[in-house]
């Protein structure tokens, strides 16, 4: 999918739970390396629960928080940690949803070797990978997609702005 892509994910009926994530390879991006041939060094991720009587509000509490870490990285994360990203996988699998920010421009891409091949699985997770990335563009005029990082620094002001006029107008 691409800037111009209007296809939406399609939720798993059978899937449960949404499964939000991000990866880090390991070395930099650079005009001689195909993102393909890139290796993902972790990937963060949580799992939240879509499943009735948990209510939104709760269920970045309720989620289950989980690092994928490259084979060869030697960590002492704990129990919050898994060797290969297999386990993503494995979530994606389970999942109703898949949300990425540039899903399908990067993480996706460099998760391609973790595939090993099975392009049934990798197009059963693109297609119901949402990429919030994807929407920033199709409503921008900008060529270049912004940042994760100011669209949420953007999102917090507006929230705070909102909950400001709330709290004034309520007193009122």
């Amino acid at each position: 999918r691409t800037r111009g892509d209007s296809r939406a994910a399609v939720a798993d009926a059978e899937g449960e739970g949404v499964v939000v994530f991000d990866t880090e390879t390991t070395r930099l991006i650079d005009a001689h390396t195909r993102l393909e041939e890139m290796e993902v060094s972790c990937a963060c991720a949580v799992r939240l629960p879509t499943r009735e009587g948990v209510r939104r509000a709760d269920a970045l509490e309720k989620g289950e928080w989980k690092t994928f870490w490259h084979t060869d990285a030697h960590t002492s994360a704990g129990t919050n940690a898994e060797a290969g990203m297999q386990g993503l996988l494995a979530w994606m699998d389970q999942a109703k949803v898949i949300v990425c920010y540039n899903g399908h421009g990067f993480d996706m891409r460099v998760l391609q070797a973790a595939y090993a091949g099975d392009e049934e699985r990798r197009a059963a997770h693109l297609a119901k990978l949402h990429d919030p990335m994807v929407e920033a563009l199709r409503h921008s005029e900008c060529k270049r997609a912004p940042r994760l990082s100011h669209l949420l620094r953007h999102a917090a002001r507006s929230h705070a702005r909102c909950c400001l006029q709330t709290h004034l107008l309520g007193r009122a």
